[in-house]
């Protein structure tokens, strides 16, 4: 069931619950962004929200710019330090896939994007967890809740319970500050130069981006970047907006996320994908042999997946739909997840069958589609909370008699890959947990139909961590991972 209310500063939201749990929109249900982030409104005398209209990218530009200054004056305030610390967001290359991770090039990072209107069947995919707004503010007092926190004993507003962090209080903004660099990264920057050559075009630097702990989707995400959502076209008005909205998307709450706990909005995952490259498909319908909606398959792990230990499995949840790259047969099912966290034996075994569970559908998909095609492959993506050699990993890459799959990231020690280094109270990790496994079936493999992982994107050398994650040169404790495709 879902009702309209108004949060504590008056913004419309949606909460959808159960009849038998709903008591009210502070109580914990899921809760969703029923308004557009007011800072995306250009500047208008029209009183009438239905009339404001986007920013241009020339103006998101210019605040991406102003945080990277702000971000600059506090880092370096004094002006006695005798070393400039740098603030950019951290250089990306796209380098080949078997080499050192941590190499630094001197040759152009930019990879060859296909401008003309003939179909092209390489493509980039990238992963992303953001580090929820709800997982990671500042006191209450400094970063009110939109609603009252179901216990607040368990919210204290440390900062998400990072202890490496300099000025906090500025750089795990989330309203002023965060926002606008992860919509930078999101957008490649650090890969390229100027992001306003993305916004400005129609070939973004990644056709397919996985987004998880993302809170602030409707708000903020939604607006900015996608044209439709799932099968419904976006309301709002993008007439005066350079933007094209290059991304069509799906996103999937979780049923009881804790920044709902919290007191803040309910985080799930996002799948996005380029509307100029990728198509969705309709599953047809067998009675009316009709198509029907585009096939999308999301929602929560299934409530019969419970480790022995009791520990519910469905408060994690996943995306899955079929694309077709424009202009060609070729089809690719992905598959978008964030399993279950914290380390700890029941854990591990609720992400391993969390793992087994996305890998069944996904494959289940992929093998329903290749009736009616022969060139199609899979992609699965996320934050798996696990190392290369946990089960949850182990059985993606587990190979069948029908489908074969791997890691874009080669994933042994001697290329020093890493994906989150960030420091807690129970001291500094630095750990391999974000994945793009790719997929292809056996009996086509030989017949070079399938995909090939051309390139990946380099992560900072040690050299350039002068700080954890997240900091001044990253707005998430997550590295955004990505990698090149040829189909």
């Amino acid at each position: 069931m879902q009702q309209h209310f108004l949060d504590r500063f008056g913004n419309a939201c949606r909460i959808l619950h159960d009849n038998n749990t709903f008591t009210s929109p502070n109580s914990c249900n899921i809760r969703l962004q029923d308004y557009v982030d007011r800072d995306l409104f250009a500047n208008t005398c029209d009183s009438n929200p239905h009339h404001l209209r986007i920013f241009s990218s020339a103006e998101v530009w210019n605040r991406i710019k102003h945080v990277e200054d702000l971000l600059d004056d506090t880092a370096n305030d004094g002006g006695g330090a005798n070393v400039h610390k740098d603030t950019s967001l951290f250089r990306r290359y796209w380098i080949e896939r078997d080499g050192d991770m941590q190499r630094r090039t001197s040759k152009s990072s930019t990879l060859r994007r296909n401008k003309s209107n003939k179909p092209n069947s390489s493509f980039t995919v990238a992963q992303f967890n953001s580090l929820a707004r709800g997982l990671s503010s500042g006191p209450n007092a400094l970063f009110p809740t939109p609603f009252p926190p179901e216990d607040r004993r368990i919210w204290d507003g440390t900062y998400g319970g990072f202890t490496h962090l300099s000025a906090p209080e500025v750089i795990m903004d989330f309203g002023r500050i965060r926002k606008w660099r992860l919509l930078q990264t999101i957008l490649g920057g650090g890969v390229t130069d100027d992001v306003r050559t993305i916004l400005d075009d129609t070939n973004p630097q990644f056709d397919i981006l996985a987004l998880e702990e993302l809170d602030e989707y409707y708000s903020f995400i939604r607006p900015l970047l996608i044209q439709r959502d799932g099968a419904h076209q976006m309301q709002v008005d993008t007439s005066s907006s350079n933007n094209e909205n290059n991304y069509n998307a799906v996103f999937e709450p979780k049923p009881n996320s804790p920044c709902a706990k919290f007191g803040w909005y309910s985080d799930g995952v996002a799948l996005l994908w380029n509307a100029n490259k990728f198509e969705t498909i309709a599953r047809a319908d067998t009675s009316t042999k009709q198509t029907s909606e585009p096939w999308i398959e999301k929602g929560s792990f299934s409530e019969s997946a419970k480790d022995t230990s009791g520990i519910d499995t469905r408060n994690q949840v996943f995306v899955i739909l079929p694309l077709r790259i424009i202009g060609t047969a070729k089809i690719l099912v992905v598959g978008a997840t964030h399993l279950k966290a914290k380390k700890c034996t029941a854990n591990a075994r609720v992400r391993y069958i969390q793992a087994l569970e996305l890998k069944q559908r996904v494959v289940q998909m992929a093998n329903q589609l290749t009736k009616q095609c022969n060139d199609v492959s899979i992609l699965i993506l996320g934050d798996f909370n696990a190392e290369p050699t946990d089960q949850s990993v182990q059985c993606i890459l587990e190979k069948d008699e029908t489908w074969s799959f791997q890691s874009a990231y080669p994933l042994g020690p001697e290329n020093n890959l890493y994906t989150t280094w960030k420091a807690r109270k129970e001291g500094a990790v630095c750990r391999i947990i974000d994945y793009i496994f790719y997929g292809t079936r056996s009996e086509t493999e030989s017949e070079g139909i399938g995909l090939e992982c051309t390139n990946v994107l380099s992560v900072p050398s040690k050299d350039e961590m002068y700080e954890l994650l997240p900091g001044f040169r990253y707005p998430s404790d997550h590295l955004l991972i990505a990698a090149a495709f040829h189909h």
